[in-house]
């Protein structure tokens, strides 16, 4: 490894080892060395599975290393290649060779092909895209400067930063959990795509952390946000390449983007970390094409010996190769696949006899609903002021059991009033923004909007706005339609301007508004 200056750490001694004793204990592996005179030149770790009256020759730790490559002298990969395949080929019937995880600038991949193609061996290639930053090619202030801006990240952090301290640091072996606990939540309604899927994934991870001063270091960052952790990377650094492996934020404060902020700083400090390439890993989600300076290629290669129960396994294999590659290509097909699929899943499997109601009511708003909010105007009201208290983020926060509620609110530049009897409004001088219909109206200078407001404390909060902040026009908003309501805001002086509807299936929505003459 130190000869070829290895930078993959999926084949890092340590790395292997320890998936072997958590994860590959009943995977039939085999470490096959090449000798030439006596003296070895490289290693070949593969897994080997019967399948359909074939053998199955992949390379270890198939769904857990996202690179993966033989261990070979790079000036001896000329020879050893087309020894070990032919090895392989010759020595074992109905061989299938299904080969993952490499990389396009790999020589193991030139020499791979290059021996398929001297041989006439039917070949099907399924590729990837890794993305990443080639750290010493660039200005970082320069770098730095338009992705800041991007997707509103700026705007988004100095949001954040107004309801609290934000902080980034290194996560200790001991707070482990904490980071097993928040990618559980993120992936709780999703279907489960994840490397941390269950506990002896976990342990594997955990155990990668005592690895210290070895070419291949496990980097565990997190942002946090008053001390409480919101979002984390979980990486490995390699002689100088830094390979980000697993990314995960606290989905309460998913419209503050704590994963893009917290990775975006890791970027910025990159160098003093001694990171020359910042790998972004396989995959063209947006965020990551929103950062790379170069692309590479990782490859799947499958082919196999001339005997047709091999040759049926390849085009099973092949078969859904091409399904995978279709469906992960189109992004709204993923995100229907993770997320419509997966809540809807997790709604059924946690359908209990006591809440099955209200589990098929939830499922059923998910996949369709009608949504109607009236919003109504007052420039006038009493005199009969009230005694509402200012609350802060950190305050709520310990009352409110709905955090990404309250997030939310803040985002969209809310502030909570607490009144004596411990209820919550909430105020927002900008605009009226109603969430549930898609609705966005700015607001006039001397405005207020009021959300989730009681009824019997309606003009107090009104006169209390009035007196405390000079307001002269105040809007509300209500989903209620009975008589006596209307009435009763007619009565404060209330009256209704707009009407706003939504209609909503399997998360494409029609919002329609109609106005009403005030």
């Amino acid at each position: 490894m130190e000869s070829n200056q290895n930078t993959n750490p999926f084949i890092e001694f340590e790395w292997i080892v320890h998936w072997w004793l958590h994860l590959g204990k009943d995977k039939n592996i085999e470490i096959l060395v090449v000798e030439d005179n006596d003296k070895w030149i490289g290693f070949f770790p593969f897994q080997f599975t019967n399948k359909w009256n074939s053998t199955l020759v992949e390379f270890v730790a198939r769904d857990e290393a996202d690179y993966m490559d033989v261990i070979v002298y790079d000036k001896d990969k000329k020879a050893a290649i087309p020894f070990i395949l032919n090895y392989l080929i010759t020595s074992i019937p109905n061989v299938v060779f299904n080969l993952h995880g490499l990389l396009s600038s790999s020589k193991t991949t030139t020499n791979i092909m290059g021996y398929l193609k001297s041989r006439d061996y039917p070949t099907t290639i399924f590729s990837s895209v890794t993305p990443y930053i080639h750290i010493e090619s660039i200005d970082l202030n320069d770098y730095m400067k338009p992705r800041k801006k991007l997707h509103g990240l700026n705007r988004r952090e100095k949001r954040i930063q107004l309801i609290g301290d934000l902080t980034t640091a290194s996560v200790d072996p001991s707070d482990m959990e904490t980071v097993f606990s928040l990618h559980d939540k993120h992936w709780k309604q999703k279907l489960d795509t994840s490397k941390f899927k269950n506990q002896a994934h976990k342990d594997f991870y955990h155990a990668l952390l005592s690895v210290k001063d070895r070419p291949i270091e496990v980097k565990v960052d997190a942002l946090f946000l008053n001390d409480q952790m919101i979002a984390f990377t979980y990486g490995f650094m390699c002689r100088g390449r830094y390979v980000s492996f697993i990314i995960g934020h606290d989905d309460d404060y998913n419209l503050y983007s704590p994963g893009r902020i917290l990775m975006n700083k890791l970027i910025e400090h990159s160098r003093k970390h001694g990171i020359k390439i910042f790998d972004l890993s396989v995959g063209d989600d947006p965020y990551k094409l929103d950062w790379n300076t170069g692309l590479d290629t990782v490859n799947n290669i499958l082919f196999s010996s001339n005997e047709w129960p091999a040759k049926l396994l390849v085009q099973l294999i092949k078969s859904r190769g091409y399904v995978r590659t279709v469906l992960n290509k189109n992004h709204n097909m993923v995100l229907f696949k993770r997320q419509i699929l997966g809540r809807t899943s997790h709604l059924l499997r946690h359908v209990k006899d006591m809440n099955w109601l209200k589990s098929l009511t939830n499922l059923r708003g998910f996949l369709f609903s009608n949504k109607s909010l009236d919003v109504y105007h007052q420039c006038k009201g009493n005199s009969a002021i009230g005694d509402f208290q200012l609350m802060t983020h950190e305050e709520i926060m310990k009352e409110e059991k709905e955090f990404h509620h309250v997030n939310k609110k803040f985002y969209s530049g809310f502030l909570p009033y607490r009144a004596a009897d411990a209820s919550i409004f909430w105020v927002n001088a900008r605009a009226i923004r109603l969430d549930e219909v898609d609705y966005l109206q700015t607001l006039p200078k001397q405005s207020f909007f009021v959300n989730e407001w009681q009824v019997h404390q309606l003009p107090e909060i009104c006169s209390f706005l009035r007196h405390e902040h000079q307001v002269r026009d105040i809007y509300i908003s209500t989903t209620k339609r009975d008589e006596s309501l209307t009435k009763h805001l007619s009565y404060l002086g209330f009256t209704k301007v707009n009407c706003i509807s939504k209609i909503s299936m399997f998360n494409k929505a029609i919002t329609s508004i109609t106005s009403r003459s005030s």
